[in-house]
């Protein structure tokens, strides 16, 4: 952007990246203290293969003595073989987990020998639900590095559980469903309950830095404060005058149509209701619109598409939750949209907002009706001063 209007001002083509904040989907609520859930599940190998399958005939599953990989450890899983289709190399048998606890799987990896062109094997946790929705999900451990073959390495993840998961076993991943060649030994696999998302500890910044608690209160403060507002108003004169009618004339439109009303099936997009991605595009538009020009038009637009997206009966029909389902594209773009959006459109007092994405409704301005059984509803609480 800078070669093409050779100025500093910030562009309104960017505006999707300042008016959207992204907000990690398990949000600061799932560091809290987890659920009571079903004991520890553990691997060791110590008697036998402690119920570890082959996936395909070619590949062989056996406890071996005398190997370990941590103090004191007997035996290990030893899973030795080529795969020809298929995506494990050798999975467990089913054990019971809790939805919606907290989880952290570990295993100890030795790679002996992969074959040529053969992926980086990892661990999966795949996640079964009710005898009426198998299908909940899965999650992966980080994957074994391939420049330290004939070591032990530490594979882990850690999850919170879908809400309809009821089970999970885990397997031996090969990375793609085509031919794959391993020599590897398992031990010491762990499948524990914890209090807290270690991940998330990182982003707890103690004490706040000085340049961030300078900005405490501040909205916009991430891609736009105060004076990169007073400099792009200028620019719009300027410099940023085509962007600007182009994204003013959009901004029009919106406000004119209004948000579109719930649909269940739109006929296209199937049970992720993709077609709710427009009313997420046009909420930073209309956030941007008013935050440039004041307009009250754009205020007003800003906030019926924002209640028009908490009051949806859902953000899909996926039943893969947030934090495990890769298809859940069009609840990340509406809570990412409805969170940019406002803080922009309406700063303090004049808004507050409190976001959470779970399984299950929670506090909105209206409670939403209840969802059909594996439907992501919004969860969206916003309060206009």
């Amino acid at each position: 952007m800078q070669a093409r209007f050779q100025s500093t001002a910030p562009s309104v083509r960017c505006l999707a990246a300042f008016a959207l904040v992204l907000v990690c989907r398990l949000g600061w609520g799932a560091t809290a203290v987890s659920p009571v859930v079903s004991p520890n599940h553990s691997w060791r190998f110590e008697a036998d293969t402690d119920g570890w399958q082959p996936r395909a005939n070619s590949v062989v599953v056996r406890r071996v003595a005398g190997v370990g990989a941590t103090p004191g450890s007997q035996a290990c899983l030893r899973v030795q073989g080529r795969s020809s289709n298929g995506w494990n190399y050798a999975l467990s048998a089913h054990v019971p987990l809790q939805g919606g606890a907290l989880y952290r799987l570990s295993a100890r990896l030795r790679v002996d020998r992969l074959g040529a062109d053969t992926p980086a094997p990892f661990l999966k946790c795949e996640f079964v639900g009710p005898v009426e929705r198998r299908d909940v999900g899965q999650v992966t451990t980080t994957y074994c590095d391939t420049a330290k073959l004939g070591t032990w390495q530490v594979l882990e993840t850690e999850f919170q559980a879908p809400e309809l998961a009821r089970q999970c076993w885990l397997a031996l991943e090969k990375g793609t469903d085509g031919p794959a060649e391993i020599d590897a030994f398992l031990d010491d696999i762990t499948l524990e309950p914890i209090s807290r998302l270690s991940a998330l500890e990182k982003y707890r910044l103690q004490p706040l830095p000085a340049s961030l608690a300078k900005v405490r209160g501040a909205h916009p403060r991430l891609y736009l404060d105060a004076a990169s507002v007073a400099q792009l108003r200028e620019a719009i004169q300027g410099t940023h005058a085509p962007l600007w009618k182009e994204l003013r004339e959009q901004a029009d439109r919106l406000a004119r149509r209004g948000p579109p009303a719930y649909r269940e099936n739109d006929g296209s997009s199937g049970e992720e209701q993709l077609w709710q991605r427009e009313v997420g595009n046009a909420m930073p538009v209309l956030a941007m619109a008013w935050l440039l020009t004041g307009d009250r038009a754009h205020l007003d637009a800003a906030r019926q598409w924002a209640l028009a997206s908490c009051g949806y009966k859902t953000w899909g029909w996926d039943a893969l939750t947030a934090w495990t389902s890769p298809r859940d594209t069009n609840s990340s773009a509406l809570l990412s949209s409805t969170t940019g959006a406002t803080p922009i459109s309406m700063p303090p007092p004049a808004a507050r907002f409190v976001t959470r994405s779970s399984g299950a409704p929670a506090r909105c301005t209206k409670p939403p009706p209840p969802a059909r059984s594996g439907g992501i509803a919004p969860t969206c609480r916003i309060i206009f001063g």
